[in-house]
């Protein structure tokens, strides 16, 4: 047993050796003495550095001692007593995941560490920030040793909240603050900060890297969040179609799509068509796309000097933009706002192949709503079709209607219409009926727009006939429908079910009207 003294010491218990033998010279540089079990003991003691073994730190026969020598009191003792002579400076353990089993050893002395106010080390990218703060200073600044107990906690939390069975009768949630928000819409609402829940979701608001713009506000990150979702469902409904993903652009305010296109060939075209749909909506608003940004690109996001000529700027005053990638020219242009925020994700190119969560959830006053994720995909081929089979072009427009009224909340029932190649429009209300009005009105306003933007007639028959519509739930009379026929809808995407299900079909049918049935579970109601 080794005799008492004041000196400090640093305990090694890792399975991995990497840099031990850096990492501990380091330490013994500030006159720690390295105390170590296997396998990093034998790694020491070979590389000729006098580590003592832990059961010789607390004084136990390895062999007969019935507990991990790590787990004596003597440990525990070293390692949170201010008086204590012999001192524990530091512990360097990296647990062992779920797979392996329940590392309480390990969790444990990260958790007695950060209680002690020592430095609880559990990755070797920590280590080296010690390592160097050592060799630098011979000191560990306040800031660093705060971070690492801090991350200790989260660690430890999370390992136990892991073994709570997470299903019906239980949900644990732990989670940290990676970044402080600027207040919401209203100054009074501050603080406000972005949680990590440790899920490790690539298409999480964490994952997004910021490269431009000022601090986003938490309205801006609820935004980007919405469309982010309703980008996931184009995605996966195009690839439905088996025709591969095209060029997709989502313009949005507030996260409800109020223009959405699409092109094969050319991401610009996708860009205009979204952007021109409502060019007065969008205004401050957000756009996401699932392709990478250049400067043409970037350009055509920033200003439309025809845009100056009905709305008094030819300038779009994007808040946010979303998109996998962004060139130089495109930062360059873009940066020219201060407060247009651009994120980077390279998973929103293929955002419908990230796995969904297992579920969704919503604070509430003293619990959380929870319900499985609105992961539903419009797939013709396993809907109900009823009267003509629609063409291409049209089942490309019947996803664009589908995904903007399955992820708008606009009013509670939510009505969209497009035509091929773009959102024209959605409109929400608490009635349906009052949903299908909005939606035609905006759907009027949009022809014209998007008429004057594309200078070509590569939209297929931009007018008020032909188009499609959907609706996130069915239609409880035949008022809605008579509103959407009127216009010139020719076909439509709706949930079965209801009370007057067979009238309305047959109103339909008699409008010559091709419908598509999805099963009565599949309704919209995404913000609930």
């Amino acid at each position: 047993m080794i005799s008492r003294s004041r000196q400090g010491y640093a305990l090694f218990s890792v399975a991995e050796t990497h840099r031990i033998v850096e990492f501990a010279h380091a330490c013994m540089q500030v006159g720690w003495t390295i105390v170590a079990s296997e396998p990093p003991l034998s790694t020491l003691r070979a590389a000729g550095i006098p580590a003592v073994d832990v059961a010789d730190f607390v004084g136990v026969d390895a062999s007969r001692y019935p507990f991990p020598p790590t787990l004596h009191p003597k440990i525990e003792w070293a390692l949170t007593d201010a008086s204590a002579d012999i001192r524990l400076e530091l512990v360097y353990d990296i647990p062992y995941g779920p797979a392996l089993g329940n590392d309480v050893g390990g969790h444990t002395l990260l958790g007695l560490a950060a209680k002690g106010n020592r430095l609880p080390v559990a990755t070797v990218t920590d280590m080296e920030q010690v390592a160097r703060a050592l060799g630098t200073t011979g000191t560990v600044p306040a800031d660093l040793r705060q971070a690492l107990i801090d991350a200790a906690n989260l660690r430890v939390m999370r390992h136990y909240a892991s073994l709570v069975p997470n299903g019906p009768d239980h949900q644990v949630i732990v989670a940290h603050t990676p970044r402080t928000l600027l207040n919401g819409e209203n100054p009074y609402q501050v603080p406000a900060v972005l949680l990590d829940d440790g899920s490790g979701d690539p298409l999480g608001l964490v994952a997004c890297r910021q490269v431009l713009g000022n601090p986003p506000c938490l309205t801006n990150l609820a935004d980007a969040d919405s469309l982010i979702s309703t980008l996931v469902r184009l995605s996966a409904g195009f690839r439905c179609l088996q025709d591969g993903v095209p060029f997709l652009a989502i313009a949005a305010k507030h996260g409800n799509p109020c223009g959405i296109g699409w092109h094969r060939k050319d991401p610009l075209t996708a860009i205009r068509r979204a952007l021109w749909a409502n060019p007065g909506a969008i205004w401050g608003g957000e756009v996401a796309v699932n392709f990478p940004l250049d400067t043409a690109c970037a350009e055509a996001l920033f200003a439309d000097p025809r845009r100056a000529k009905s709305f008094g700027s030819e300038r779009w005053m994007l808040d946010v933009v979303l998109a996998p990638d962004a060139d130089a020219g495109a930062c360059n242009q873009l940066g020219q706002r201060r407060l247009t925020k651009l994120f980077l994700n390279d998973r929103l190119a293929d955002p419908d192949k990230v796995p969904h969560p297992s579920w969704q959830g919503r604070l509430v006053r003293g619990g959380l709503l929870r319900q499985p994720p609105a992961d539903y995909v419009l797939d013709l081929a396993t809907a109900e079709v009823d009267g003509s089979w629609p063409d291409t072009p049209t089942q490309e427009a019947m996803v664009i209607a589908w995904a903007a009224a399955f992820s708008s909340n606009q009013g509670g029932n939510e009505v969209a219409l497009a035509c091929p190649g773009a959102l024209l429009a959605v409109g929400g209300g608490p009635a349906t009926v009052e949903a299908a009005e909005l939606a035609v009105l905006r759907a009027r306003r949009a022809v014209a727009n998007l008429n004057i933007a594309e200078n070509t007639a590569d939209i297929h028959a931009l007018d008020a006939t032909g188009m499609v519509f959907a609706a996130d739930a069915f239609f409880p009379f035949t008022d809605g429908p008579e509103i959407l026929t009127r216009a010139g809808c020719r076909h439509g995407v709706v949930p079965s079910g209801g009370m007057r299900f067979d009238v309305v079909r047959t109103f339909l049918r008699d409008q010559s009207v091709g419908m598509v049935y999805l099963d009565e579970r599949y309704r919209g109601f995404c913000r609930h």
